[in-house]
């Protein structure tokens, strides 16, 4: 009879940049085909920003007064407008960013919840 041996897996070796982006793309890909699935996802996430520009332009516009306006009413709308859409861009960002970390405590927390049900339930002598 011969001997088989078994070899140790070897681990890539990447700079922790290749790394990054991995995991970057990792979760980039997770994210879309999420979206894919339900597509309510993309139309809230193309829609709200819109709203939100809608809202505080048109709506807030006038009552938020910015240090430095021009003379004029179209000079201030103007200089709010330029004011308002880098908030707007860093809030859709930060919303987009936020979506797939929640979604993945969620998801871990929805697991973790059944996992305490069927060990209490396997404590208890039930059968779950």
């Amino acid at each position: 009879m011969s001997a088989i041996t078994v070899g140790h897996p070897v681990a890539l070796r990447r700079p922790i940049y290749g790394w990054a982006l991995h995991d970057g793309f990792v979760v980039a890909r997770r994210n879309l085909i999420q979206t894919l699935r339900v597509p309510e996802l993309l139309f809230f996430s193309l829609v709200q920003p819109v709203i939100f520009v809608l809202l505080f332009a048109y709506v807030f516009g006038g009552a938020i007064p910015i240090p430095g306006d021009g003379a004029s009413s179209a000079d201030a709308a103007n200089a709010y407008r330029q004011y308002l859409m880098p908030g707007i861009f860093g809030q859709t960002v930060a919303f987009a960013a936020a979506d797939p970390s929640t979604a993945a405590a969620g998801s871990a927390g929805d697991d973790g919840d059944a996992a305490v049900a069927v060990a209490a339930a396997a404590a208890a002598g039930d059968d779950p």
